[in-house]
């Protein structure tokens, strides 16, 4: 990328967002080290070394370490530790390309990337593209990411979506409370459910379990949006009854 292109766009508006707002000085800095550090790249999916980026904001890497769960958490970002790999899906939406033949050059971007999981759910999330340029966002996948990786339903995003329950209709109180479990050993699941509980156990592995159920069911709709709400919140409360009772077992 040459030099002119070294920029990000901050938008005002980010000190009066209400979970911007709640986060402690420290967590703001690092929320816009994460927008606009120079680890950033062009399209929201970029490589995050924990130690570095706590070298360049001056502080410990276990107060990194504390800081960013709280930080994705409060604005829907996604961070694969083991793979070091953060993922802003609302990019697109305050950083749109000038065009389209720059969508597509910005989707080279994905050369630099280790395998990972948040490349699905970046292929995936198509919604904050503007329409004009999400056929090109779709070519550019189809030219950087092999064949064997590649979102095949990209076009059948926006149907499925209608397929979903409302997503207002959790209540404040979401699933949880309602009892909505997966009972069932894995070996007496049929395939939907046993790739719902796989997708939330990836979920549980990228987020941690200190967001709370409605941040891991957004979390989850981000990496696979093939399930409806009240399948993804009871692969959700298995995985994560699965994670307490690990959990006890080392205790």
């Amino acid at each position: 990328m040459s030099e002119l292109g070294r920029y990000r766009k901050l938008f005002t508006r980010i000190w009066l967002h209400p979970a911007f707002e709640r986060l402690t000085d420290t967590e703001k800095v690092l929320a816009l080290f994460l927008l606009t550090g120079p680890q950033t790249n062009r399209i929201g999916l970029y490589r995050l070394s924990p130690a570095q980026a706590a070298e360049e904001l001056g502080t410990s890497l276990e107060g990194f370490r504390k800081r960013l769960p709280t930080v994705c958490t409060a604005f829907g970002w996604l961070f694969d530790a083991k793979a070091r790999v953060l993922f802003i899906p609302s990019w697109w939406r305050w950083n749109p390309p000038a065009n389209e033949n720059v969508m597509r050059g910005s989707l080279k971007d994905l050369n630099d990337l280790p395998p990972c999981g948040l490349v699905e759910a970046f292929a995936r999330n198509i919604e904050t593209i503007p329409e004009r340029f999400r056929d090109s966002f779709m070519k550019g996948l189809s030219e950087q990411l092999p064949p064997a990786s590649r979102n095949q339903d990209l076009v059948s995003v926006s149907e499925k979506k209608q397929e979903q329950e409302p997503r207002a209709s959790r209540g404040s109180g979401g699933a949880a409370r309602r009892g909505v479990t997966l009972q069932m050993h894995d070996e007496e699941k049929d395939g939907s459910e046993a790739k719902a509980l796989a997708i939330a156990r990836q979920t549980l592995q990228l987020t941690g379990t200190n967001g709370s159920l409605d941040y891991l069911t957004d979390a989850f709709f981000q990496i696979n949006r093939d399930f409806n709400f009240r399948q993804v919140q009871a692969a959700l409360n298995h995985a994560l009854s699965e994670r307490r009772q690990a959990t006890a077992s080392h205790t």
